[in-house]
C-alpha cells in the first residue's frame, strides 16, 4: 500500500480502528526496510573479497560476484519500495492523538468526516519556484465533526515548507498553517462577549494567532477595534460562526516546527476557553 489521500466517513471508534491497522501496517514496513538497507551494506565488502581473491578459480569468482550482485541489486529495490511505502509517523500520531481526546466529546453514533494525505509534501508540485529554492503548500488534515454539545467543528492544517538544494545537501524549513472553524448552537447569543474574549486572549505557546473572526452578530463589540482585536460581521440564519487562524512560531526561520496532535489540542481548547469566557460575561 502507498501513501495517499484517505478519506473517511465514520464513528470515531471506527476511524481509530483503522489508524491503529495503518500504525501495525507501518511499523512493519519500517522493520523490512532497515532489515533490507542492513543486508545491503555486507554485499559491498563481498563484492570487493571476490574480486581482489587470486585464491579462488575464474567461475567461482564469477558465480560469487553474480549471486553477490544480484543479492545486493535485489535488496536494494525492495529497500527503495519499503521507503515509498513508509507512512508519515506524525500525521497518524497526530489523529490518533486528536481523536482520542475528543472521543469524550463526540456521541457514539456521530460520523466523523476525515481527510488525510500521507504523501510526503514531495508529492505534490510546489507552489513556487525560484531556482534551486522551492515553496511547497501541503494541505493534510481536513477534519469535521459535530460535537455533543451541537457545535460543529472543522479544522485544516497545512505544512508550509521551504526546500533549498545546495551542493551537497538539501536544507528544508517550514511551519504548519492551522485553520479551526466553530459553528456554534444558536443558544451562544449574543457574539459580542464570544468575540471580545477572542480578541484579548494571548496565543497558546508555539503558536502565533494570524484570524480572529466571528460572525453572526448584531455588530461589532464596543471597543472592538484594534491589531488584536477580532473582528465581528453580520449574519442572519444559523449559529455564530468562530473562526480561529494559526500558524506555529518558527524561531530563526531555521528549523521544521510542523504542528502534532498537542498543538491542535492546545488550538481547541485556547479557542473553548475564550468561548467560555465569553459566555461568563454575558
Amino acid at each position: 500500500m502507498d501513501p495517499g489521500v484517505y478519506q473517511l466517513s465514520e464513528t470515531t471508534d471506527a476511524a481509530l480502528g483503522r489508524l491503529a491497522v495503518l500504525t501495525v501496517y507501518d511499523r512493519g514496513i519500517e522493520r523490512r526496510r532497515r532489515l533490507c538497507g542492513w543486508l545491503t551494506v555486507p554485499c559491498v565488502p563481498a563484492l570487493l573479497f571476490f574480486l581482489a581473491n587470486d585464491s579462488l578459480d575464474d567461475w567461482t569468482r564469477l558465480l560469487g560476484l553474480a549471486a553477490t550482485l544480484g543479492l545486493g541489486i535485489l535488496l536494494f529495490v525492495r529497500w527503495r519500495v519499503y521507503r515509498r511505502r513508509d507512512l508519515d509517523n506524525r500525521k497518524i500520531a497526530t489523529l490518533q492523538r486528536l481523536l482520542r481526546v475528543l472521543r469524550a466529546d463526540i456521541c457514539r453514533d456521530e460520523r466523523v468526516a476525515l481527510a488525510v494525505d500521507l504523501r510526503p509534501y514531495t508529492a505534490v508540485p510546489p507552489l513556487l519556484k525560484q531556482g534551486a529554492v522551492s515553496r511547497y503548500r501541503h494541505r493534510w488534515l481536513l477534519l469535521a465533526v459535530r460535537l455533543a454539545d451541537d457545535n460543529v467543528l472543522r479544522l485544516s492544517v497545512s505544512d508550509r515548507i521551504k526546500r533549498k538544494r545546495k551542493r551537497k545537501r538539501t536544507a528544508e524549513r517550514g511551519s504548519s498553517a492551522i485553520a479551526l472553524t466553530v459553528r456554534l448552537a444558536k443558544r451562544y447569543r449574543p457574539i459580542e462577549p464570544i468575540a471580545a474574549a477572542l480578541g484579548a486572549g494571548r496565543a497558546p505557546v508555539g503558536l502565533q494567532v494570524r484570524q480572529r473572526q466571528v460572525t453572526g452578530g448584531a455588530g461589532p463589540p464596543p471597543g472592538a477595534a484594534g491589531r488584536r482585536g477580532a473582528t465581528v460581521q453580520t449574519a442572519t440564519g444559523g449559529g455564530p460562526v468562530v473562526r480561529v487562524g494559526f500558524r506555529t512560531a518558527n524561531a530563526g526561520g531555521t528549523a521544521m516546527i510542523l504542528a502534532d496532535g498537542d498543538m491542535l489540542l492546545h488550538v481547541l481548547r485556547w479557542t473553548y476557553s475564550a468561548i467560555a469566557a465569553g459566555r461568563r460575561s454575558a
